[in-house]
């Protein structure tokens, strides 16, 4: 086969395996390195209750991507980290309803297992869950029903629209919510 081929040498004959690089999941892959993530704005609002923090992401995000998060909190004067160390101050964590406003660290992933364990030794980190995020960046996900009455910057009552919100328009857009999270893991976990 050699001569028919007109190898000559052994690296021509066998040539060396490639070897493969130990691939990272899709999120890690799309994470930006800690110098390119978004720099905080120094001119936003100091009395902003994400101004000066430090702010971490945990989890996937039901409404925003992850950078667009990160843009949206530097944006309010807030500083992002990739990993919970101890200039931590906030973590974010995703994979729950986006409109439930108080959430409890477990032991699901490492940053808050890590955040567990800097909270026991005395450091002060604030678990936010999306919700929460969400009403500071004034992206409201309130249901439907809670926006009933809007009050008119000219008016001194509040205005309430003619047809109510049925509990099936109410449904329909909590539905409408988990499908959005549900499409946007879909798209993630595609190859």
């Amino acid at each position: 086969m050699a001569q028919t081929q007109a190898l000559h040498t052994l690296d021509q004959l066998w040539p060396a395996a490639r070897s493969k690089a130990p691939t990272a999941s899709a999120r890690y892959q799309r994470t930006p390195a800690l110098a390119e993530l978004p720099q905080p704005n120094l001119a936003a609002d100091p009395a902003h209750p994400l101004y000066g923090q430090v702010v971490v992401f945990t989890g996937d995000l039901a409404t925003l991507e992850r950078d667009e998060a990160m843009q949206l909190v530097a944006s309010f004067g807030a500083t992002n980290a990739k990993n919970i160390t101890k200039k931590t101050t906030m973590l974010v964590v995703g994979k729950q309803d986006a409109t439930v406003g108080s959430v409890a660290l477990s032991h699901h992933s490492g940053k808050e297992r890590k955040a567990l364990q800097y909270i026991e030794a005395g450091q002060k980190i604030r678990a936010v869950s999306e919700g929460e995020l969400l009403r500071w960046l004034q992206l409201d996900v309130s249901p439907p029903s809670q926006m009933l009455a809007d009050v008119d910057p000219q008016a001194s009552r509040p205005v309430v629209p003619t047809q109510p919100i049925s509990a099936l328009e109410e449904s329909a857009g909590r539905l409408g919510t988990v499908v959005m999270g549900i499409l946007k893991w879909v798209g993630s976990n595609r190859r």
